[in-house]
């Protein structure tokens, strides 16, 4: 059993990621039961997806049983603390489009140190992707859910980068030549969060990545 927990705000493609990831799983012979709730998305309201590989009776994962969180803004990776399992993994974009709920209440905004000490604190890796700029060569900015993807796919065993690879180009082939090289760069970034991770920072990040 694998559970997985995504978060972001309407815009951010949080559904289409979870239901890509949901495909890989039926195509590997898993057992899929996932559940998307979302506030006011097309407003810029929060929006959540469960997801359960594996036999389950609910789409819901418990609390403090998340394997991993796919974080896709950073203030809503506050939303999921109480899923993250002790051990479990934290993958966060530095990307900030603060949910709705968070502008009209003047909350404080964390910071990427806060949230990394609050799932440190339980037992959990944190892993945050610093914001790039990298665009296409007809100026299309690479999407950050698959760029998230190809992070996650580099840090966990789940499936192979082909099968990954593949399911992309087939699930929305219109659109595949950008989401396999957001996806691509996704994977080499982790790489190179990975091959920095014995450094002295207090997040895991490739702060000169595309520099």
């Amino acid at each position: 059993m694998t559970n997985l927990v995504i978060v972001g705000v309407g815009g951010q493609r949080v559904i289409t990621l979870g239901n890509l990831i949901a495909r890989c799983a039926l195509e590997a012979g898993l057992t899929v039961r996932g559940h998307a709730q979302s506030s006011l998305a097309v407003l810029g309201g929060s929006v959540t997806y469960h997801l359960r590989l594996g036999p389950s009776y609910s789409p819901f994962v418990p609390h403090g049983q998340a394997d991993v969180i796919l974080a896709l803004e950073l203030a809503e990776t506050l939303r999921a603390v109480p899923y993250i399992k002790d051990g479990g993994l934290a993958l966060v974009s530095e990307d900030k489009k603060a949910p709705m709920n968070l502008i009209l209440s003047h909350a404080h905004y964390p910071t990427p140190e806060e949230v990394a000490q609050i799932y440190r604190h339980l037992g959990a890796r944190f892993i945050l992707l610093p914001k790039e700029n990298q665009k296409t060569q007809k100026g299309r900015a690479l999407p950050e859910a698959w760029r998230l993807l190809g992070v996650m796919s580099a840090v966990t065993s789940f499936w192979s980068r082909k099968k990954i690879e593949e399911t992309i180009a087939a699930y929305r082939p219109r659109e595949a030549s950008l989401n396999l090289a957001a996806f691509r760069r996704g994977y080499q970034l982790a790489q190179e969060i990975e091959a920095k991770a014995a450094a002295s920072s207090p997040i895991e990040k490739a702060a000169s990545a595309g520099k």
